[in-house]
């Protein structure tokens, strides 16, 4: 399989992303099993999941990047990196300045060169859990290098707004939800922007 281990062997709740192919006939047929290279335990990769063209991104919401508890992270997966169909792991992304407990990866969104990830625990400003999105591009910072380009926060956020619990990216555009946002005199009624 790609991107280490068998998933045979895989530890408790590491999680593993699956891709399918469709042939001809209408019938699917598993062509890649991914796990991250540097898997572990509880680190639930695959929880968030997204695909465009032939690059994979996969969310592992509790992963303990660099020892951070629940710090979260992100994989980037080349269908012909390392051969045909082979679906090697080309990239790790992590929130720059991210911390313990942010579970980024909790939702992943993939088109084309770009890459948005959330991080919807993240505490912004000494607001906990007011959340935060990142956006990555492929060769930002050199080739294929899927650097750091954005950190986005909702406007007039509060605490517990989980902004990034949902994302979605296509087309130049961006769609976040923060569901525990508030709306005037509701409380968690929830926002997208």
């Amino acid at each position: 399989s790609a991107g280490g281990g068998r998933p045979g062997s895989l530890d408790a709740d590491q999680g593993a992303a699956y891709v399918w192919d469709m042939d001809a006939g209408g019938l699917w047929h598993r062509m890649a099993s991914l796990t991250a290279a540097d898997g572990g335990p509880g680190d639930q990769f695959g929880y968030a999941v997204s695909l465009s063209g032939d690059i994979a991104l996969v969310g592992a919401r509790f992963a303990d990047p660099d020892g951070a508890y629940l710090r979260g992270a992100a994989y980037v997966f080349d269908r012909n990196q390392g051969g045909p169909d082979a679906w090697d792991q080309v990239a790790r992304l992590v929130a720059v300045d991210g911390a313990m407990e942010d579970q980024f990866g909790w939702s992943v969104s993939l088109s084309g060169d770009t890459a948005v990830v959330g991080a919807p625990f993240a505490d912004v400003s000494g607001s906990f859990g007011r959340g935060a999105v990142y956006a990555y591009d492929r060769d930002y910072g050199g080739a294929n290098m899927w650097g750091q380009r954005a950190k986005l926060t909702g406007p007039g956020g509060a605490a517990e707004d989980w902004f990034g619990w949902s994302v979605a990216v296509g087309g130049g555009h961006l769609l976040v939800g923060a569901p525990g946002a508030d709306v005037g005199s509701f409380q968690n009624e929830g926002l997208a922007y």
